[in-house]
């Protein structure tokens, strides 16, 4: 486990961004720039998590933004516009990853085995994970703020445990069972268990 990625903070909004948020989203390009400017070193941070140089993840936390444009409109849960930018840039980096693994694999190749199928099939894969993780974070703002903030310390911000137990001043058990019951009831909502 890449532990560059896992020391990343997610930031937490203030009600100035979600105003901003709103702002890029009716199409203000003043606003929308703001919040790049706001966000992109958390980006490029995480990126070079993936890519080891600086000059690759500020070039692919450009791409990011672009995809943070296209995509700004359908985004509703403002509380959660950090957590939603980290699971858009790791999507970005995991992308890389695979990529830069099939160079490696095809460097004798003389074609590209990226195939029109796969595209769609990818593309396929991102609307589904995109519309569980919108419902992820709907669920998350149903929880009581302890338990969210747990949640979101463990999953977006990449904290273990026993970080979150010192910071939040509570026992190691009560936020496992805190973790396990709302992996639980996360199933239980969108129906993935067995």
């Amino acid at each position: 486990m890449n532990t560059e990625r896992m020391n990343v903070v997610t930031p937490k909004i203030t009600e100035e961004e979600i105003v901003l948020i709103k702002r890029a989203q009716s199409g203000d390009e003043a606003a929308f720039s703001l919040l790049f400017k706001k966000y992109n070193h958390f980006v490029a941070s995480l990126l070079y998590g993936y890519t080891k140089d600086w000059d690759e993840a500020r070039d692919m936390t450009n791409f990011v933004f672009l995809k943070v444009y296209d995509k700004l409109s359908q985004f509703s849960t403002y509380t959660s516009f950090g957590g939603w930018l980290r699971i858009l840039t790791n999507r970005v980096g995991i992308d890389y990853t695979r990529k830069m693994k099939n160079k490696r694999r095809t460097l004798d190749d003389s074609e590209d085995r990226l195939s029109l199928d796969d595209s769609n099939e990818q593309n396929e894969d991102d609307i589904v994970n995109h519309l569980l993780m919108q419902q992820i974070f709907d669920f998350l703002e149903t929880l009581k703020p302890e338990i969210k903030q747990i949640f979101e310390m463990f999953y977006l911000d990449n904290m273990t445990v026993e970080t979150i137990s010192q910071k939040l001043q509570i026992p190691t058990g009560t936020i496992k069972s805190h973790l396990a019951r709302t992996r639980k009831k996360i199933q239980t909502k969108l129906n993935l268990t067995k």
